[in-house]
């Protein structure tokens, strides 16, 4: 049987079940999984009431099964190497030119933010093209959406969200733009944010110019601004999603016929080096809005495991998985116990702020995990067998 877990928060008044996803701690931590509900619960409580997207809340886990999951979808990302001056660019799409009342999507996972860097850029600023907009990551790991409604980029307006993406988290971004401003959301919760420069100012100017991923191209036509690390569904939308939509598609492996999509690069099929042809999912737009790889290496950028899992792409899988993880609450130390003789494993452990705090590659047997340095509190653990899928689940320090 496949079904949702039902997280129960028992809280002073009532008992209320999130069903799919629970944010557990924050904008940047979330759980979602299915499972065969007659043997996965949790069953979490709360010593504050429950809130809107329980932020600050903090919670004991009093019960907790392991849950083992297999991957039936493939789920590959964009992987850069900034050196490597790689990136992916659309010819333009007039479908694409949106000018207002649209969102823009991007799973990302820099590697390092010294540098500026370019995760979507429509236009240029180049008197034949003109620029509309462009979304980067600063040197500070700050999120900067910049636009312009007359093309001419000397005259913009930049809205900066004011919550960090810190090189090695794997965030979720949606932008909304409308005539209630810009809007910034990470994992599918609204982010604090403000105007640095200009405001909303009306339609953006349509320019006709490629769409690019990872780079930016300057007005005197040389490339620059290259993203190093992971990007993966990339979407853009000709309608403002509302925030239970921006919530819900966060993580969904769309079907590329919802309404209003017309953009989707989701990085799934296998490619590598520059000259590659990258499909766009979205029907509206079809192979025209295809994309192409640029890169002056062979190898780079290539297609490889997201950082992120499509939420119910995963079934009760113990008979390609067997791991255990054991002690939980964890008092000294934390055992993984791998039966799978044919699979060399990764130990990914995050905090609930899901910044990753220690990783472990091509473990093949027992593996035991030394807590004493961890503060108390609550853990995510994500092993990776390659080929076979992953298993995720909380443990406890005390």
């Amino acid at each position: 049987m496949r079904s949702l877990i039902s997280i129960l928060i028992p809280s002073r008044n009532k008992n209320i079940s999130l069903g799919k996803r629970a944010a557990l701690t924050g904008s940047l931590f979330y759980f979602s999984e299915y499972a065969d509900q007659s043997r996965v619960n949790y069953f979490l409580i709360f010593d504050k009431p429950y809130t809107n997207n329980m932020r600050n809340c903090f919670f004991v886990i009093i019960m907790f099964f392991n849950l083992v999951v297999c991957s039936q979808t493939v789920n590959n990302a964009l992987y850069l190497d900034q050196s490597k001056e790689s990136y992916v660019q659309v010819e333009n799409v007039s479908q694409m030119n949106v000018t207002n009342n649209f969102t823009l999507e991007a799973w990302i996972k820099p590697q390092r933010t010294e540098n500026w860097a370019m995760i979507i850029q429509e236009g240029d600023c180049t008197p034949s093209v003109r620029s509309s907009y462009h979304l980067s990551m600063q040197p500070d790991s700050f999120i900067y959406f910049t636009f312009t409604c007359g093309g001419n980029c000397d005259y913009y307006n930049t809205y900066i969200c004011t919550t960090k993406v810190l090189p090695g988290l794997c965030t979720h971004i949606s932008v909304t733009y409308s005539p209630s401003g810009v809007r910034i959301f990470y994992n599918g919760i609204k982010q604090p944010g403000y105007y640095s420069h200009g405001s909303y100012c009306g339609s953006i100017y349509a320019s006709q110019g490629e769409f690019r991923i990872a780079a930016y191209r300057y007005f005197d036509q040389h490339m620059g601004a290259f993203f190093d690390g992971m990007i993966d569904d990339v979407r853009l939308w000709n309608r403002v999603l509302s925030d239970q939509e921006i919530f819900d598609y966060n993580d969904l492996e769309l079907s590329g016929t919802e309404a209003g999509l017309v953009f989707y690069m989701d990085f799934n099929t296998s490619f590598q080096g520059n000259g590659q042809v990258i499909q766009n999912m979205a029907s509206i737009t079809g192979s025209a809005a295809d994309g192409t790889t640029y890169s002056n290496s062979i190898n780079n950028p290539h297609s490889s495991g997201s950082c992120f899992q499509y939420a119910g792409i995963g079934d009760l899988c113990t008979n390609k998985l067997n791991f255990k993880v054991y002690p939980n609450p964890a008092k000294n130390g934390l055992n993984i116990e791998n039966a799978d003789d044919n699979c060399a494993y990764d130990i990914v452990i995050k905090d609930v702020m899901g910044r990753i705090i220690f990783k472990e590659d091509n473990v093949e047997s027992h593996y035991f995990l030394n807590t004493d340095e961890l503060n108390s509190g609550i853990y995510m653990y994500s092993i990776y067998c390659k080929e076979k899928g992953f298993v995720s689940g909380l443990f406890e320090v005390n």
